[in-house]
């Protein structure tokens, strides 16, 4: 019998069929939001995973975690969230099977990169960002996870052509289930700017350029002598009705960004989308401008992002 996650795994590629009874193994679990909380790990069988991250944020980053690290338990895999500054959670390193690394903005982070470095447990680097400085966490790897080529370049210009071997890229977890498309009934001439703070410059030349636009800005801060509205701090669940109502999205970063999934999110939802190379999610080589194209390979990157965890855990 195959282990409950590979099995999933390979149901979620058309390769096998999980008999009904099997699957209720899934429900002596914890919920998708108990995960962070937990101290150890649970008595029925499954590849241990500790996740670690900052949780003191919740930006696009961790809400892409959160939809993998759901995917992952559902797939069989016992996951539990590593908080950065509790020295008491550095026990869960000696039972784990695979430590998968995200973000690591926390004053406690050194002792956890001296761990990593001297641990024999094997450990993945599934980056977000563009600023981590710490070059040998993707030397001494035994995956780095990207979320874009233009990201793998970025890291590749700073660590070396020797990271290329042993790196992958995958598309940012996003659910599109969770994005409904809509093509008609949108207010006429309207912009929806979802992240005024990456695009400032750029917005602010296209907003004068285009006067006769009406600018929808997340956020509390608009350019003067512009027509555009602050809408304040929008929840991540409320921003699917600006995309829905506005015609455009304008989303060109001032810099480099390693995604940004907003990119996906408005073609998800039907927008015509104002973008440049900046943003990351621009550098795939499909046509990630077409909906049709786009669901299906973000549906599977969250499946292939646990295959490579699986095949990274049985090789140690």
């Amino acid at each position: 019998m195959l282990p409950i996650g590979k099995a999933h795994i390979l149901e979620s590629m058309g390769s096998v069929k999980i008999i009904e009874d099997v699957k209720q193994l899934e429900k002596k679990s914890y919920s998708d939001e108990e995960y962070v909380y937990r101290c150890e790990f649970t008595k029925r069988p499954g590849t241990r995973v500790v996740w670690i991250q900052n949780y003191d944020k919740n930006g696009g980053a961790e809400i892409s975690n959160f939809n993998c690290v759901a995917i992952g338990r559902r797939l069989g895999f016992d996951v539990v969230g590593f908080i950065i500054n509790d020295p008491n959670s550095l026990k869960l390193f000696k039972k784990a099977d695979i430590v998968i690394v995200n973000n690591l903005h926390s004053s406690n982070k050194e002792s956890i990169i001296d761990y990593l470095y001297k641990t024999t447990i094997p450990w993945i680097k599934y980056d977000h960002d563009l600023s981590e400085n710490e070059c040998e966490l993707f030397k001494k790897s035994s995956l780095n996870v990207f979320i874009s080529p233009l990201h793998l370049c970025h890291y590749v210009a700073k660590c070396g052509d020797e990271i290329i071997k042993k790196s992958v890229c995958l598309p940012l977890a996003i659910n599109p289930d969770l994005w409904k498309y809509k093509k008609n009934n949108r207010e006429p001439n309207t912009v929806f700017v979802p992240s005024y703070f990456k695009c400032r410059d750029n917005v602010t030349d296209y907003m004068h350029q285009n006067p006769d636009k009406k600018y929808f800005v997340a956020g509390n801060t608009v350019p003067a002598n512009t027509n555009a509205v602050a809408l304040g701090e929008i929840e991540q669940d409320k921003i699917q009705e600006y995309y829905h109502k506005c015609e455009t999205v304008y989303h060109i970063p001032d810099r480099n960004y390693a995604g940004d999934r907003v990119i996906f999110e408005s073609i998800l939802c039907g927008c015509k989308l104002i973008s440049g190379e900046t943003a990351g999610h621009t550098s795939w080589n499909f046509n990630w401008k077409d909906r049709d194209t786009l669901a299906p390979i973000l549906k599977n990157a969250i499946y292939e992002f646990w295959h490579n965890v699986e095949r990274v855990a049985n090789a140690a």
